[in-house]
């Protein structure tokens, strides 16, 4: 039996695309009898990448970019369980943060981002996914209970001994650990905050758009589905140009060969050959800010740096202002709907985003490259500088990096002068 589900595994597509969830997915590690509305408000992605024993584990979150964070994360960590090393040498090399068999093939791991991840790859050594728990027998139903209340604003945790829902923005609000009180905390939740309330209207209404378009061909046709991530960025994009034009606002959202936009690309001028003073400022603001709270992963850091960005007085709006030729104080309605549409992405790797690679851009761009960053590489004079500069940019620090290790471990770099001077008195 386990011989035949493995042939399954085989067999089923690995493309490159957001699935929409459908009760009658047999891809789907959902109970849609407890969680009917699944089927409405999550997505649902496979990773190219099988882990140790040539297993799959899906993902799946509220919005496109939940998923494509997980699956790349699962990617990694299964890459690194296929290492043809013993498992318990593996997981002591993770520990000290050093997998010379990763540099040999060319992939670059900082050691505190290999030690933060022995607890996940010892887990797809026993065919668990990331973030499924352990010691739970029944993990798989409780891993997507855990998954859409984090989503909502809602954390299942002990209160006096006891598991209940709570709201996690004001803990008073907790309900029993039953379907019914599951349901009356992702309400109060949503009551309580009118960020949430937007960001739950915001992925209905993408929702709504990605399950008419993936309505309007046969789900079974394989060249179809090899296709519909393309065909769903493009359409997203054709909404919001047609959501702009209805607003008085005609313009190039990418840019062309004709007009490259380069204010946009806040995280490196060309003519000065230099970041700006203003986006290295907000880049180590963010790692300073993420580093406090326990992240490393470059995902936060880029969407930190997107909302350090924002606001009125941002860099965002200015580099908006900039390349589309707007006032700040004239233009500023145009301008506040702008905002609304765009934001800090990277072009290049997200995984390995640096300050270099930071651009403005329009948030389905931002989703999109997300699962497929050769966009950057294929899309045009422009879009390309942008991605070799960043590609430059990180061989040039991981260079200088070892060059500077070697250095270290050889005493060239001890301050010599001020011992020869206390020796000559």
């Amino acid at each position: 039996e386990d011989e035949d589900e493995d042939e399954d595994e085989e067999n089923e597509d690995a493309v490159d695309e957001f699935t929409y969830v459908r009760s009658d997915s047999s891809k789907v590690d959902v109970d849609f009898d407890t969680f009917s509305w699944a089927a409405e408000e999550f997505f649902y992605r496979r990773p190219a990448v099988p882990a140790y024993g040539n297993r799959r584990f899906g993902h799946f979150g509220s919005t496109p970019k939940e998923v494509v964070t997980n699956c790349l994360y699962q990617c990694q960590v299964s890459l690194v369980s296929q290492l043809n090393i013993p498992k318990d040498e593996l997981l002591m090399k993770l520990a000290e943060g050093k997998v010379k068999e990763l540099e040999d093939a060319g992939i670059n791991v900082s050691p505190e981002k290999l030690k933060s991840m022995v607890a996940d790859v010892r887990k797809a050594f026993e065919g668990l996914p990331f973030d499924a728990d352990e010691n739970d027998r029944d993990w798989k139903r409780n891993r997507f209970k855990r998954a859409s209340c984090v989503a909502m604003g809602v954390t299942l945790m002990k209160v006096r001994g006891v598991p209940r829902y709570v709201v996690t923005s004001s803990p008073e609000y907790n309900y029993e650990c039953t379907d019914e009180g599951h349901k009356l905390a992702l309400e109060k939740a949503l009551e309580l905050s009118p960020s949430l309330r937007k960001r739950y209207d915001e992925a209905c209404a993408v929702q709504s758009l990605l399950s008419d378009l993936s309505d309007e061909g046969d789900d079974d046709d394989e060249e179809h589905t090899g296709s519909t991530s393309k065909e769903i960025f493009e359409a997203m994009m054709e909404k919001v140009d047609t959501t702009l034009h209805d607003s008085d606002i005609d313009i190039s959202l990418v840019a062309t060969d004709e007009r490259l936009l380069l204010p946009l690309q806040i995280g490196f001028n060309i003519k000065t050959r230099a970041t700006p003073a203003k986006t290295q400022k907000l880049w180590e603001l963010a790692e300073a800010a993420t580093v406090a709270l326990g992240q490393v992963d470059q995902f936060e850091l880029v969407e930190k740096v997107n909302e350090l960005a924002s606001g009125p007085d941002g860099l965002k709006r200015e580099a908006l202002a900039e390349a589309y030729k707007l006032d700040l104080v004239e233009d500023k309605d145009k301008l506040d709907i702008l905002e609304k549409f765009f934001v800090v992405g990277t072009t290049y790797r997200r995984d390995m985003a640096n300050v270099e690679s930071l651009r403005v851009m329009p948030m389905p761009l931002a989703v999109y490259t997300e699962g497929y960053p050769k966009y950057w590489h294929e899309s045009g004079k422009a879009h390309r500088v942008a991605f070799l500069v960043a590609q430059q940019c990180n061989k040039h620090r991981y260079a200088l990096g070892n060059i500077l290790e070697e250095a270290e471990a050889k005493g060239l770099l001890e301050d010599t002068e001020s011992e020869s001077e206390s020796g000559g008195d």
